[in-house]
């Protein structure tokens, strides 16, 4: 017997409702874009863009205290995150930033601050993208710490480097 998505037209108002509640479930369930993306058989843009409308489609309160409880995760780990960039392996302190990063625009996107807008210029449409200021703060402190970061591992002696060929 086929699904349901064999059976509707592939961008039907069914398909889109579908999407869009399964969507949001994933998202609920802490899946990325791109996991969604796969999972629905769909771009991670479009993925993004169903559990928008997913989001959309749950009642004010329960969206609010979703993106609370999202947010307070998101806020515990990012003090977590920071406190390892300070840590003596350069490896920890490289995977914490990567990942203080990701929390950072994860943060954005549930704030709904990396909307794109659309700004006409000369009958042309540019898009420019807003940040959130705590990520232009994490991406100055990434510079800062790794001008503060030793070379190599702490109390270690430099290997000489290998003599030039000419």
């Amino acid at each position: 017997m086929p699904n349901a998505r064999t059976r509707l037209a592939p961008y039907s108002p069914e398909v889109r409702r579908m999407q869009e509640e399964q969507a949001f479930i994933m998202f609920a369930q802490r899946k990325t874009l791109n996991e969604i993306g796969d999972a629905l058989g769909i771009t991670p843009q479009t993925a993004r863009t169903r559990v928008a409308q997913g989001i959309k489609l749950v009642h004010a309160e329960e969206r609010t205290a979703a993106v609370k409880k999202d947010l307070r995760l998101i806020d515990v780990a990012i003090k977590r995150l920071v406190d390892l960039l300070d840590h003596h392996d350069p490896d920890v302190a490289i995977k914490a930033s990567n990942a203080l990063m990701n929390a950072l625009k994860r943060r954005s996107m549930l704030l709904g601050l990396d909307a794109p807008q659309n700004i006409v210029v000369a009958g042309q449409v540019e898009v420019i993208a807003k940040i959130d200021p705590r990520i232009a703060e994490a991406r100055e402190l990434l510079k800062v710490e790794a001008t503060r970061m030793p070379e190599g591992p702490p109390d270690a002696e430099q290997p000489a480097l290998p003599a030039a060929e000419s």
